[in-house]
């Protein structure tokens, strides 16, 4: 399991969002963050299973 620990630029570049769509995720409560000494966290794995669940499937027909 990956404990590490990533701020606000660091999720950005992971997913690719803008830092600005991030506040907007943790303002409406979509993404799991933790606030550690006034500063938004995210556990790489927690962003990673987040991200999973949060992808639309596509089947095959």
């Amino acid at each position: 399991m990956n404990k590490e620990i990533m701020n606000i630029a660091e999720v950005s570049r992971y997913l690719g969002f803008s830092q600005r769509k991030i506040y907007q995720l943790i303002k409406e409560g979509k993404i799991p963050v933790s606030k550690i000494g006034g500063q938004y966290r995210f556990i790489k794995d927690e962003i990673y299973l987040w991200l999973r669940r949060s992808r639309p499937v596509v089947k095959n027909s």
